[in-house]
């Protein structure tokens, strides 16, 4: 059975002079008057009675008043009063045992004597605050948060680093047209090597075939001299051809040999002639044959390097794409997990048994209750939500204290009433005005 309130007195107690009230077991009890009354110092000193020193003000005494402050709360069989100067507490049960705020503290709930510190709180706390409630989902949700936020931090990461490589890759050449694979030279720098071994033989045969001319010029020297030894034999022969038979004899003798080595002579150039011509020949045809080999196969040679440099730069491409891909496929992955998390928080926070059947906690850790924010309820919604969580907090505890109804039209207080009584809840308020009220306070007296 929750604890509820029976019966309160205060005496001189801020701008309280005496006030004796039995709220009601159930539904709302409400304090009315006109302002600076003594409305709200009656919560004041209920919260103070039973909530200890974290809800004393800072000045209790009512200072037109000639007595010590003196709080009765009567609850769950209890009585609590603080009296004196002092204020000391003193908490007597039917038996007349007596307690301290450690007894108050395990069935009065801290919100319950401060509903207005959860409607003030953000609503990120609100939803925090409820959370308290439930330890384990509120561990489960911290370690999947934990989870998202290692996966958010890798997949950024992940993100720069598929940004850097993209931004490298955009700025890569591409040529079109090429072979994916680099083109073998080995061929041709054997064909190089052949022709260089040709040219270099050609010109070889081109040397020996200068000296083959300059040995010509040698012959034809050597038959210049014959002819001239002969046009001096016969102008001997002429001079003395009136000597001697015998010496004409030997002059002919003489030009006959000189002809006949004249005519050796002649027909070993004459050969000699033959042979250098069919060498200049074969020597003009291979060089014809080979006139620019070097050069278009070095010209060959050259471009297909310059192709597979231009290749190489197609494959360096399509290496940094794939890893592009992979990297922006790892992103995915790791935004799969953190929707995959989500889900599981949102479904977690769905499940949870929270007060009030349409009371939410979105995914951003806010609190709604029938889709709407804080901002957006209705005062009577937003005391609903803030007495089930209160409720919720401590169990045991059957009251809220609630100051400043007046935000509230009669018949929103009424449904808020019938509420309470539902819940078998008792709430004890303030309001400006008698609209409404169960009791009227005025000049620090119940009237």
């Amino acid at each position: 059975m929750s604890s509820k309130i029976t019966g309160f007195q205060i005496q001189d107690f801020k701008r309280v002079r005496m006030v004796e009230i039995q709220p009601n077991e159930n539904g709302l009890t409400i304090l009315g008057g006109r302002n600076a009354q003594g409305k709200s110092s009656c919560l004041d000193a209920i919260a103070y009675a039973l909530g200890g020193e974290a809800f004393r003000p800072t000045d209790i005494t009512n200072h037109e008043a000639e007595k010590n402050t003196t709080i009765r709360v009567e609850i769950d069989g209890l009585i609590v009063e603080r009296t004196g100067k002092n204020a000391t507490l003193k908490v007597t049960d039917a038996r007349g045992m007596h307690g301290g705020q450690s007894l108050l503290n395990e069935i009065v709930g801290r919100f319950a004597l401060d509903l207005g510190a959860f409607t003030r709180a953000t609503d990120t706390d609100k939803a925090k605050m409820l959370l308290k409630m439930f330890p384990e989902l509120e561990k489960e949700l911290a370690e999947m948060k934990k989870k998202a936020d290692e996966f958010r931090e890798n997949r950024a990461d992940t993100n720069r680093d598929v940004k850097r490589l993209q931004f490298q890759f955009d700025d890569m050449p591409n040529f079109e047209g090429l072979p994916v694979a680099e083109i073998d030279i080995a061929e041709l720098t054997r064909k190089l090597t052949a022709a260089t071994i040709e040219e270099q033989a050609v010109a070889s045969a081109k040397n020996e075939l200068a000296s083959m001319e300059r040995a010509t010029t040698e012959y034809n020297g050597g038959i210049q001299r014959e002819t001239a030894a002969c046009d001096a034999a016969e102008k001997a022969l002429a001079d003395f051809e009136n000597s001697i038979e015998q010496r004409r004899a030997e002059l002919k003798h003489a030009i006959e040999d000189a002809h006949n080595r004249r005519a050796d002579i002649q027909q070993r150039k004459n050969d000699f002639d033959a042979h250098r011509l069919q060498k200049a020949a074969e020597i003009e045809q291979r060089s014809a044959a080979g006139s620019g080999a070097v050069a278009t196969i070095q010209a060959e040679i050259d471009q297909i390097s310059d192709t597979n440099a231009k290749i190489r730069r197609n494959v360096e491409r399509r290496t940094l794409y794939a890893q592009i891909a992979e990297m922006k496929a790892k992103a995915d992955g790791q935004t799969a997990e953190i929707d995959n998390i989500e889900r599981s928080r949102k479904q977690m926070l769905q499940n949870a048994e929270l007060p009030l059947p349409e009371l939410s906690i979105t995914e951003e850790g806010e609190l709604l209750y029938q889709g709407q924010q804080w901002d957006c309820m209705s005062g009577a919604e937003r005391l609903k939500v803030a007495t089930a969580i209160c409720m919720k907090s401590k169990p045991g505890c059957g009251f809220v204290l609630i100051d400043g109804l007046e935000a509230m039209d009669k018949e929103t207080l009424l449904k808020f009433g019938t509420w309470l009584e539902s819940q078998d809840m008792q709430g004890i308020g303030t309001i400006v005005g008698d609209t409404a009220a169960t009791v009227i306070i005025e000049d620090g007296r119940v009237q």
